[in-house]
């Protein structure tokens, strides 16, 4: 391993390089903060939610997103640097000779495999979260038009109604009837569905609720209630 490496990972990885860089970020947000306080009506907090709904996070607290976003940055510029010093040492660096340097550079072209790879997973990571927030919000919104396409045909069905043919008096004066009249067995069937969906969903169940009341509201109209008889009469 040559000098060179050997400073790179001595700074990386002492804990006075985190501290810098990450009072350095922090620096920098609070003064972008304070920039867009001052030229914005809009409250800091606010930006971070719209910054935050932009990648699609906007579920996440202000605070815990920024924490987030800090710590990726520190770590994708750390492995960013380290990349190009890498690079840096295998271009420049003599031609291994001896079977001892000649590991160390096989070593060191590990060494950047796994340093790119691990890059180019953390660059890709917002990427990635991004990508499965959108794919959940359209499996949400296929599994809400697909409840509601249930719901408005069950509400159809309350309405069901059916063609009936009546024969009237016997030949030669025979007649025949066509008429209309309600489906009971489609509209029962149509209910039964809508309560299915209210357990389904116990908070659509207002709802599915407030459509049947129209309903039985509606009906009554042209069926009036009944007074029950008096006994014995």
């Amino acid at each position: 391993m040559s000098e060179a490496t050997e400073t790179y990972l001595w700074v990386v990885t002492h804990p006075m390089l985190w501290i810098f860089l990450g009072l350095t970020a922090l620096f920098f947000v609070v003064q972008w903060l304070v920039s867009l306080e001052i030229d914005s009506p809009t409250t800091p907090d606010k930006r971070i939610q719209e910054f935050a709904e932009g990648l699609g996070m906007g579920r996440l607290h202000p605070v815990l997103f920024l924490i987030l976003a800090l710590t990726w940055g520190i770590v994708a510029v750390t492995l960013f640097v380290g990349l190009y010093m890498l690079l840096w040492d295998i271009i420049f660096h003599k031609p291994p000779e001896g079977k001892e340097e000649v590991w160390t550079w096989r070593f060191a072209l590990a060494q950047l495999a796994a340093l790119t790879t691990v890059l180019g997973a953390v660059i890709a990571l917002p990427i990635t979260i991004n990508r499965l927030i959108l794919t959940r919000r359209q499996t949400d919104t296929a599994e809400e038009t697909l409840f509601n396409e249930k719901i408005n045909s069950a509400t159809t069905d309350l309405a069901a109604r059916r063609q009936v043919t009546t024969i009237i008096g016997e030949e030669p004066d025979l007649q025949v009837l066509t008429e209309w009249e309600d489906d009971i067995l489609v509209r029962a069937a149509a209910i039964d569905r809508l309560e299915g969906l209210a357990e389904e969903r116990e908070a659509e169940a207002e709802r599915i609720m407030r459509t049947l009341a129209l309903y039985v509201r509606e009906l009554s109209r042209d069926y009036p209630p009944e007074e029950m008889p008096e006994k014995g009469s």
